[in-house]
């Protein structure tokens, strides 16, 4: 699918990823209330943390980033 290999997840493991998703892999990462992650099969995704009113925060290191409340704050 591209040139860069990262974590695609538990279900995946690690596997190739689109070369678009700029480095980012399954854990992904926060921009502002933004959430990005690079998903195996569809590519770069992302999600409007703030829409749902929760928060981009780091969650583990098996999950990654998410949308959740605020409890770093």
């Amino acid at each position: 699918m591209g040139d860069d290999c990262g974590w695609g997840g538990g279900d995946w493991g690690y596997v190739c990823l689109s070369s678009g998703c700029n480095g980012l892999d399954f854990r992904g990462s926060c921009d502002g209330s933004t959430l990005r992650w690079c998903d195996p099969r569809d590519g770069l995704r992302q999600q409007d943390c703030a829409a749902q009113d929760k928060f981009c925060v780091f969650v583990d290191q098996n999950v990654g980033y998410n949308c959740g409340d605020c409890v770093p704050c």
